[in-house]
């Protein structure tokens, strides 16, 4: 299987942007892990900066769960800020829209 997206759009600008996951998993699973990772999404208040040293724009850190497991799982969002990166993810959760590569 190839990476799979959550996509939505920026409701400001209109630009799209979203998070690409590599599980390999069919698209029903693909849809549970979504679907668990937007409702249980916590920012760990990391980030790996992208823009210099005093930059916070980069790639922000966060917790999520895909029931039934209780183990937490690392992912990360790019964003300028914290508060970017909380309402991208909030934003994703609101409007986000799954996308699947398409088989042959």
């Amino acid at each position: 299987m190839e990476p799979w997206s959550i996509v939505a759009e920026d409701p400001a600008t209109g630009e799209p942007f979203g998070l690409v996951l590599q599980h390999d998993v069919d698209p029903e699973l693909a849809e549970h892990i979504a679907r668990n990772l937007l409702a249980t999404f916590r920012l760990t208040g990391g980030y790996l900066p992208t823009n210099g040293h005093r930059s916070l724009k980069g790639h922000y850190l966060f917790l999520y769960f895909v029931a039934p497991e209780p183990v937490a799982r690392l992912a990360t969002i790019w964003a300028r800020s914290f508060q970017d990166a909380e309402d991208k993810l909030n934003i994703l959760a609101s409007d986000g829209t799954l996308l699947m590569p398409s088989s042959g």
